[in-house]
C-alpha cells in the first residue's frame, strides 16, 4: 500500500479561503489558469481517501506522472509558498520572517540602499511588536551594511550596532529563563492542587532564588518577560500558602495582559481563560471586590469577539451571584435568581459540563439556604447527571454530596443520610490522595452517621454540638467547612440557614480583612 503524500494531507487541512488562495498563487506564479500543477490540486481536493492507482489513470497522458512523486513534492512546495504568502499578510511574526527574507535577497544582490531602507522598515515593525529574537537576527544585517558601507573607520557605529544585540540577546536569555522556570513550577502547581497540604520546601526555596535573580531584568526585559515573571510569582505564592499574595501577582499579570498595545495583545481566547481563573479565584477567597473590578472585562472581550458571549455570559452571572450571596444583598439576590432561571437553558447552551456544574451547584446553595431543600435536591440530581468530568470537577462535585446529606437531614430522611454518608466516604477515597485533603470533612461524615446513638428531634442539640467544627476562619476559607458551620450553627441557635450563612461571611470577610491588612478586599491600585 503507497504511504499517503504530505501534499495529499496538506490539501485536506486548507480551508475556503486558502484554497482559493493558492488556485490564484498558482495561475499568477505560471501565467495561465490551466497550469497542470492546478489540475493534479484539484484532483487530490476531491479524493476522500488518497488513490495513486486513480491519479495515474486520470493523468496517464501526462508527462509529469511518470516522475508522479516528484510533482507531489514540487506541489508541497507551492502549497507552503503560498500559505506563507497568504498568512504573512496577518500573522505578524510571519511578516517578520518575510521581512528578513527580502533583506537578506536585496543583501545578496548588493542592492545595499535600498536593503538599509528594508531594516530600518523592518526595525520599526518589529520594535513595536517586541520581536527580541528577529531584532538579533536584523542585527546581523545592520552590521554587515555598515562595514560594506564605510567610508572611514566607523567603529563606534559598529560597537553601537553589537551593543543592541547584545541587549537583544540578553531579553532573549531572560526569556528563556523566565519559560524555563514557569515550566518547572507546573508540575508542583498540579500536585499542589490535588494535594493542597503539600509542602515543597526544597523546591520552592529554589524558586525563590531564581525569581530574586530574574528580578534584575524586569526594568529593560520585554513584556513577554514581565508577564511570564508575574505568572511565577503568582504561582511561587500559591506553593507557598499565600494565596493573598498570590491573588495579588495574579491582579499584575492580568493588569498588564489586559492593557498590552494591540500589536503585543494574545488571542481574546486566553484573556478569557486569564480572566476567569483570576476572577473565580478573588471569588473563592472572598475578594469581591477584586472580581467587581474585573467583572466589566468580561463585556470587552464579549464585545470583542462574538464567538465567547457564551462564556462570558455564565461566567459573569455566575460571579454576580457569589458575590451577592457572600455580601448578603437578599433583595438583589433574589432579583438575580429570577432574572437567570428563564435565561438558565440558554446560557449553558453552548457552555461545557464543568460551567454547567457551577450554574447547578449556585442554585442548589440558594434553595439550600432558603430551606426549600426539596428543590436543592433537584438542582443536585442535576449536577450528578454530568457526564465527561474532569479530576477538578469531581473534587467540586464533593461540595454536592455534603449539601445533598444535610438536605436529607433537614428532611428527616435519617436512614438515607447513613447510607449517603458511606457513599460520600467512596467517593472521596477515589479522588484522594496520599495527603487527603478532605481530613475534617470526612471526619464530619463518620460523627454524622452516629445519629443513631441519639434520639431525634428530642436530643437533636446534643447531636448538633457533635458536628460543630472547628477552623472554619482559616485562610482561604474552606466552602464545604463554612457550610458545615452556618448549617450545624442554624441548628444550634435556632436560627434559619440564611441568617446563619450571612453571620459567617460577615465574620469571614472580616477576618480576611484583618489577613489582609485592608479595608477593601481588591487590588484596583495595584501598579
Amino acid at each position: 500500500m503507497a504511504s499517503i503524500p504530505a501534499c495529499y494531507e496538506l490539501i485536506q487541512s486548507l480551508d475556503k479561503a486558502e484554497k482559493i488562495h493558492f488556485k490564484r498563487y498558482i495561475s499568477h506564479e505560471s501565467g495561465k489558469g490551466d497550469t497542470v500543477y492546478l489540475k493534479l490540486f484539484s484532483e487530490l481536493d476531491k479524493m476522500a481517501n488518497y488513490d495513486e492507482g486513480k491519479l495515474k489513470r486520470k493523468f496517464k497522458e501526462e508527462k509529469f506522472v511518470k516522475h508522479l512523486s516528484v510533482s507531489l513534492n514540487y506541489l508541497y512546495g507551492l502549497l507552503l509558498n503560498s500559505l506563507v504568502n497568504f498568512h504573512a499578510k496577518k500573522d505578524d511574526r510571519l511578516k517578520a520572517e518575510q521581512m528578513l527574507g527580502e533583506i537578506r535577497v536585496l543583501f545578496k544582490k548588493r542592492l545595499f540602499t535600498q536593503c538599509t531602507k528594508q531594516v530600518k522598515r523592518a526595525r520599526k515593525f518589529m520594535e513595536e511588536r517586541e520581536y527580541g529574537f528577529y531584532l538579533y537576527l536584523l542585527g546581523s544585517f545592520e552590521y554587515n551594511l555598515t562595514v560594506l558601507q564605510m567610508q572611514k573607520n566607523e567603529l563606534e557605529q559598529l560597537s553601537t550596532i553589537n551593543g543592541e544585540r547584545a541587549i537583544h540577546l540578553s531579553r532573549l536569555q531572560s526569556e528563556l529563563a523566565v519559560f524555563d522556570l514557569n515550566n518547572r513550577m507546573a508540575k508542583y502547581m498540579r500536585e499542589k492542587e490535588l494535594n493542597p497540604n503539600k509542602i515543597f520546601l526544597k523546591e520552592t526555596d529554589d524558586f525563590e532564588l531564581q525569581l530574586r535573580d530574574l528580578r534584575t531584568h524586569l526594568n529593560e526585559g520585554s513584556t513577554v518577560f514581565k508577564l511570564f515573571y508575574l505568572n511565577a510569582e503568582q504561582r511561587l505564592y500559591y506553593l507557598i500558602d499565600q494565596p493573598i499574595k498570590s491573588l495579588q501577582a495574579s491582579h499584575k499579570y492580568l493588569k498588564v495582559r489586559r492593557n498590552l498595545p494591540k500589536v503585543l495583545q494574545y488571542s481574546l481566547d486566553a484573556d478569557l481563560t486569564t480572566l476567569k481563573n483570576h476572577t473565580v479565584k478573588a471569588v473563592e477567597l472572598c475578594f469581591f471586590d477584586e472580581a467587581e473590578y474585573w467583572l466589566p472585562e468580561f463585556d470587552v472581550i464579549r464585545a470583542e469577539k462574538k464567538s465567547l458571549a457564551h462564556r462570558c455570559d455564565l461566567l459573569k452571572r455566575y460571579l454576580e451571584f457569589r458575590i451577592l450571596l457572600y455580601r448578603g444583598k437578599t433583595e438583589d439576590l433574589e432579583k438575580h435568581i429570577l432574572a437567570l432561571l428563564p435565561d438558565l437553558d440558554h446560557l449553558l447552551a453552548n457552555n461545557v459540563a464543568y460551567y454547567h456544574i457551577w450554574m447547578y451547584e449556585s442554585l442548589a446553595l440558594y434553595y439550600f439556604l432558603k430551606t426549600d431543600m426539596q428543590e436543592c435536591l433537584v438542582w443536585i440530581d442535576r449536577v450528578f447527571e454530568q457526564k465527561n468530568v474532569d479530576q477538578s470537577v469531581r473534587q467540586r462535585l464533593v461540595n454536592m454530596r455534603m449539601m445533598e446529606i444535610m438536605a436529607h437531614f433537614n428532611l428527616e430522611n435519617y436512614q438515607l443520610v447513613k447510607s449517603l454518608c458511606r457513599s460520600f466516604e467512596r467517593s472521596v477515597k477515589k479522588i484522594q490522595s496520599i495527603e487527603n485533603e478532605f481530613i475534617q470533612e470526612l471526619e464530619w461524615v463518620r460523627k454524622m452517621k452516629r445519629l443513631e446513638n441519639y434520639f431525634l428531634p428530642r436530643q437533636m442539640k446534643d447531636f448538633i454540638v457533635s458536628l460543630l467544627p472547628e477552623g472554619y476562619f482559616s485562610i482561604p476559607p474552606n466552602y464545604r467547612l463554612v457550610l458545615i458551620s452556618a448549617w450545624a450553627l442554624a441548628h444550634k441557635n435556632n436560627i434559619s440557614l440564611y441568617e446563619s450563612w450571612l453571620q459567617h461571611s460577615a465574620n469571614i470577610l472580616k477576618k480576611m480583612k484583618i489577613e489582609a491588612g485592608m479595608d477593601s478586599l481588591g487590588f484596583m491600585k495595584s501598579k
